[in-house]
This record gives C-alpha cells, structure tokens and sequence, in this order.
C-alpha cells in the first residue's frame, strides 16, 4: 500500500542570524513576513519565501530575546537580556524609540494600538505609552518568568502567563489583578484570546490545550494530555477551530458546542515550533520553528485537512472528546427593557464580563449550518420550502440576537455583582461593555430593591452610568435615570452642601477633611450631571420628563 503524501511543505531552512536564533514572530495581517532575533544581537525582517533577508536592524547591546510586530507590520518591537526595549521604524530602518524599566531579560512582547506590553524574567509585567517613554502601569504577582503577554481585544484588560503555569488577568483601567486562571503545572507556551468569544486560549508544556470562559473565569474546555508538551497554539479567524501545535505535528479541534472534538492531525517534524498564523485569504496556515542558528518556515494547505477541506484524521478518523462544559445552573430571570433593539424580553443566563465584540457562546447567525450543516436539518431537501423559510428568518435577526446576547450577558455580570452587595463592581462592568441600556436595565434594578445600596463613596462610579442612560431614546429608561437621580439628590444634598460649606478646623482632624473631600467630589460629579439632563429635556421636548429634568438640573447646578 502507498503511503499517502505529506500535507505540508517544508518551504525554507536557512541560517537567520551569525549566533543562535533566541525568538521568531509571523506578522498576523499579511502572515507574509517574520522577524526573527539572535545572540548577534540583530533583528532581522524576512519576506516569507524569499532567499534572503528584507532588513537587518542594530541598536542593542546585548541579545535579543523577544520580538513582535504591530498590527500594520509597520514597526517592529524588540526586547533584549539587558532589560531594554527598542521599537523600529521599518520604513525608516531605524530605532524611534527606546524604553527601559526591567530589571533582567525581556522575555515577550505585545504591541498594538492600546500600547506596548512587555514581560521579563523579573516576573513583571509592563504597559508601555507608544507616544513616549513612560510606562502606564507595571503589574506585579508572577513568581517566575513572564512568557507570554496580551491585550484583550477592546484593550482594557492584559493576560499574562509565566514559567511556573500561572496565567493571570489584569484591569488595564483599575490597575490591579482580577483573577488568576488556575489549571496549568508545567511553563505556559502560548495565549490567545479568542477573536469573537469571552474565551482565552492557552497552552503548556503539560500537554495540553486549555479555553477559559472569561465571563465566570473558570477552565471550560480541556485537550487530552499528549503525548509531549504543546509548543503553540492558535485560533482560526472564524472563532470555531483551534490549532495546537507539538514538536512532531499539528493538531485540529473545535471547542464549540462542546465536547471539545479534534478534526484533523499532521504529522510534521518542525520539532521547536515557535509560532503559527492563519492566511485567511489562501486557506493555509504558515508556521516557523528555529534551531541554532537555522529558521524553518512550513507550509500547511487548509484545504487538506479537516474540517476544512476533505482531510484525513492520522488516527483512523477516531473523535477525541475532551472535558466538556459544565454550566453552574440557570439564574433567577432579569427584566430586559427594549431600548437597545427595539424588542422586549426577559430570560436568564450566564454571568458576562468584559467588553468584547459579541456574546460569549457559540455564533447565532453560525449556529444553523453548525449543527445541522449547510442543508438544514436532518431529513429536509435543499429546495425544502420550510427549511428555506427557516434559514432565511433565522439570518434575517441575526443582528438582533447578537445584540441582546451581548446585552443579557453583561446585565447578567452586573446583576451577580448587586447581588453579592458590590456595587461599584457591577457599575464597573457596565462601563466597560460601553452599552447604556445595560445601564438603564441595572437602575431600574437598584430602584426595585427599594433600599439605598449606593452610598457618597459610590456616586463617582454611578453618575458616569447615569450620563449614559440620559441619552437613551427610550422614555422609560430616561424616567428611571430621573427617578434614581432625585432619590441621590434628596438623600445627599443637606449633607453636602453642610460639610462643603464648613471651613477647616484649627489643628488636623482627618476624619473631618476626609468627609469633606467625599462630599466635594460627590457635589462635582453631581453637578456634572446637569449637561445631560439638559440634553434630555431638549431630547424629549413636550413630555413630562422633559420639565422633570429641566428642573432637576437647575437644582443640582446650584448644589
């Protein structure tokens, strides 16, 4: 019997750099280019598929440890043993800029729109302004060398993995930790946030593949362990599949719906595969491995393997299940106002964080073909009337779905906030999903509970909701923001206006001068709210919450 061909190229093995090669990055936009870094000390730039190299750019001192592009591919990050960064202009071949701050080597980099992400064998992780030299924040925590960094697609949070298997998320608006991602026991080897979900992708030296749900923080999926440590990983642009890659072959899975299920398994002796990408446009998926001084680049057309084209799985075509969902349990319904999309519901659902593009869960609009495949259900023809009628419906709302997925499933994380009495927590995750009728749905919730779960503490983090809710369209989300305001209003005013008006007192008394920075922020943000409260009445000429605003804001300008 004939053995079958290979379903990979090996395109190039060439010499990068005079000393070893210490690091490797494929440019993600055109998945066209690479940038390596050696002991010589060199960043090297590399058109994938020609002979020799694009550009070759000096300016540190010591070996470069850590490179990577921007989104454009237009500048070049590279970290080095000595602590410093240095970034490229690649039109100009020259260094723009130059950063230092850590202590030892620079171990990983991220740079994107939101900034520059750096992690060193210090164990810290640091942001970086791109207009300047000035670090933003540094977060501190790991206890062994951070790995592996990245932003979160809407920029607010970071996710950081080190050498000792922890991975941990940070607020990039709070500055502080938000959860430790708890699972792996071997170095981490890559991370990824999925490119649609509230998930994130990591991989280790213990085998294994692990999708995170960043909406409850708890491991949702698991690859079995192979047979050696996964070397990198990789989602498909769609969100459904994902790539693992070992030091003898590549693997295919898709991790939702669950159970997890993997398609497709190549061999290929690329052995320390540093990374891959996914050529969208031509179907195929470009990885680069580096040993010594020598840099491969394989090749693997997508079209011959499954799911995406015929394939054929190594293992007799045999599914492998891993760890599947487990869902904690439905919660209590929340009430759904129709501002947002123009319909009304109530349902329930999981808890939601963050402020990504779409719900978590599988893609409403993908679910049909997902299960049912292009045809429709099981037993209706292509040309079946109903099926059609169905399939058409089901991409007409589309939009609609999504919309209020996203929505419910961030309410449902404010909702779990109240619920445990953390307010400013739920206040916080509304802002960060940037929808007001979010907002509008969580004051209308603290105004059924009838008990004030707000205090002068919480005003800053509350009027900035209130701000947002007053500009919906919707007259009964607006009366609500009114309502809550005058309940704020009546509740502080004597109080603040008392305490402001008091001169300070002979002598420190820091209790009094604590109260009264309280009450003065409380009367700023307060008074704040009177431009929105105009432009509510100007919104909503001719009703009664105009005139209710008009006179709420007279009062508050003269708090």
């Amino acid at each position: 019997m004939s053995r079958p061909p290979p379903r990979f190229i090996k395109l190039q093995d060439f010499p990068a750099h005079n000393g070893n090669v210490t690091c490797v990055k494929i440019g993600t936009k055109s998945s066209g280019v690479l940038v390596t870094g050696g002991d010589d000390k060199k960043v090297n730039l590399w058109t994938i598929g020609a002979q020799t190299k694009s550009l070759s750019l000096q300016g540190h001192q010591t070996a470069v440890e850590s490179v990577t592009f921007d989104h454009n591919e237009e500048l070049v990050a590279a970290g080095a043993a000595s602590g410093s960064i240095k970034i490229f202009d690649l039109d100009q071949a020259k260094v723009t800029r130059a950063m230092s701050g850590h202590r030892s080597n620079v171990l990983c980099l991220e740079l994107s729109q939101y900034g520059l992400l750096s992690g060193s064998m210090d164990t810290n992780v640091k942001v970086w302004d791109l207009r300047g030299r000035d670090v933003m924040a540094t977060f501190r925590g790991h206890s062994s060398a951070v790995k592996h960094v990245k932003f979160s697609p809407d920029g607010k949070w970071v996710a950081s993995a080190s050498d000792d298997g922890q991975v941990k998320i940070w607020d990039l608006v709070a500055g502080k930790l938000l959860t430790e991602l708890v699972g792996h026991t071997h170095p981490v080897t890559g991370l990824h946030f999925h490119p649609v979900e509230y998930l994130l992708g990591t991989c280790s030296a213990d085998k294994m593949v692990k999708i995170w749900d960043l909406e409850t923080f708890g491991l949702v999926e698991s690859t079995p362990p192979e047979a050696t440590g996964v070397r990198a990983m990789a989602f498909h642009p769609d969100g459904r599949h994902v790539f693992s890659a070992l030091q003898d072959g590549l693997r295919v899975w898709s991790m939702e719906p669950p159970p997890a299920v993997q398609h497709d398994s190549v061999d290929m002796p690329w052995y320390k595969v540093a990374d891959m990408s996914v050529l969208t446009e031509k179907n195929k998926l470009v990885g680069c491995s580096f040993n010594q001084n020598f840099v491969g680049l394989w090749i693997v057309d997508l079209k011959d393997v499954g799911p995406f084209g015929e394939g054929r799985a190594s293992g007799g075509g045999v599914q492998i299940t891993c760890a599947t969902r487990t869902n904690s349990g439905p919660l209590p319904p929340v009430a759904v106002t129709a501002d947002h999309a123009g319909v009304g519901s109530s349902t329930s659902g999981t808890a939601a964080a963050g402020s990504y593009p779409q719900q978590h869960g599988q893609q409403y609009g993908a679910g049909h073909q997902q299960h049912f495949g292009a045809g429709g259900p099981p037993g209706a023809g292509p040309g079946d009337p109903v099926t059609e009628c169905l399939v058409s419906i089901n991409r007409g709302h589309d939009g609609v779905k999504n919309q209020l997925a996203f929505r419910l499933s961030n309410l449902q994380l404010s909702r779990n906030f109240v619920t445990r009495g953390d307010l400013r927590g739920a206040l916080a995750a509304v802002r960060r999903c940037g929808d007001p009728s979010v907002g509008a749905d969580l004051v209308q919730g603290i105004l059924a509970k009838r008990e004030a779960v707000y205090s002068l503490d919480t005003l800053p983090d509350l009027v900035p909701v209130l701000e947002g809710v007053l500009t919906l369209q919707s007259e009964q989300a607006v009366q609500a923001a009114l309502e809550l305001t005058t309940i704020i209003y009546r509740a502080f005013q004597q109080v603040i206006r008392d305490t402001c008006a008091q001169a300070s007192r002979v002598g420190v008394d820091l209790s009094f001068e604590q109260r009264r920075d309280r009450c003065m922020t409380a009367r700023l943000v307060l008074q704040s709210l009177a431009t929105k409260l105009g432009h509510a009445a100007r919104n909503h000429a001719g009703s009664p919450i105009a005139f209710k605003a008009q006179d709420l804001a007279q009062e508050l300008a003269t708090l």
